[in-house]
């Protein structure tokens, strides 16, 4: 009787440590295929090591500014990255306020940043208003910065939709103030005194949304930015007097090539922003042809 209680208990162990191994088994082959259908998934999952403001300053040992610029790199990697996949950034606001906590006076980022959490996802009023924060930092920070203040007034005057026609009323007479203020801001160029000019007189709003990324346009070379800007443009297609602002562009052209040839276009931008010369609102076709062939026949005379 012994030994055969021995023997069972034998067989019963046997058999169910083949029944552990089996379901064991089972269980690693459906966790694996799993893990194959969902490979795309889990190479799209992007990793991100966010250092804290102490551990950076640490890593550069006090040298606030070295870490700001190693970030912006990263920052704009990031961007340019889910620009073109899911433009998604939930982590651009952290860096973006990082590298300024930890320099302050980098211009550029406020700017950057004004532009590309707008321009670079679907338009809503939410991100209308966190682009608007970002040039708002930028008044803070520097109070005669005109351009910040320029895109504070197109945000509100032509981006802000509301349909309570008293609440989008508000917008553009908000608008209006932010790009008087940017006209007569020391060292303005006579462009934005003349866009606020022609806003009371003759431009509508798209007239003036085109305007206003056409001179955005020729005033960056990141070509991430560039592209989200682009897409904005194409909507605007056939709206506007495209060989008006051609004129424009030409008569710039031949003031470059007459003065200043061997310096770049944007270079002599700058010089003929502070002549007395007239017209310089948008000199696309001169300042950017890739951008002015991009619009094809639409800036073609007729």
């Amino acid at each position: 009787m012994f030994e055969l209680s021995s023997t069972l208990s034998r067989a019963i162990a046997v058999i169910a440590l083949c029944i552990c191994l089996g379901v064991l088994g089972a269980y690693h082959r459906l966790e694996a295929s799993a893990l194959r259908a969902d490979a795309a998934v889990v190479e799209s999952v992007e990793t991100l090591y966010v250092s804290d403001d102490r551990t950076l300053r640490l890593m550069f040992l006090g040298y606030d500014m070295a870490a700001a610029d190693l970030l912006w790199l990263r920052t704009v990697d990031y961007f340019g990255r889910h620009f073109t996949t899911d433009r998604r950034y939930p982590w651009l606001q952290h860096f973006v306020e990082q590298i300024l906590r930890l320099d302050p006076q980098f211009r550029k980022v406020y700017h950057w940043a004004g532009a590309n959490v707008l321009y670079g996802q679907r338009f809503t009023n939410e991100t209308v208003m966190n682009s608007t924060y970002f040039y708002e930092r930028a008044l803070e920070a520097f109070p005669d910065d005109n351009e910040a203040a320029f895109r504070i007034g197109i945000n509100y005057y032509v981006e802000l939709r509301s349909e309570d026609r008293d609440v989008a009323q508000s917008y553009r007479n908000k608008g209006v103030q932010y790009l008087e203020m940017a006209a007569n801001m020391p060292g303005a160029p006579e462009r934005l005194r003349t866009l606020v000019v022609a806003l009371y007189s003759r431009l509508g709003k798209n007239e003036l949304a085109i305007q206003a990324l056409l001179d955005l346009l020729q005033n960056t070379d990141d070509r991430t930015q560039r592209a989200g800007i682009l897409e904005h443009l194409r909507k605007y297609e056939g709206q506007t007097d495209m060989v008006a602002l051609t004129r424009d562009a030409d008569a710039f052209d031949a003031r470059w090539k007459k003065r200043l040839p061997y310096v770049s276009r944007t270079f002599y931008l700058l010089l003929d922003a502070t002549s007395d010369a007239p017209n310089l609102d948008v000199p696309l076709a001169t300042l950017m042809p890739d951008v002015a062939a991009d619009f094809g026949s639409a800036i073609e005379e007729p």
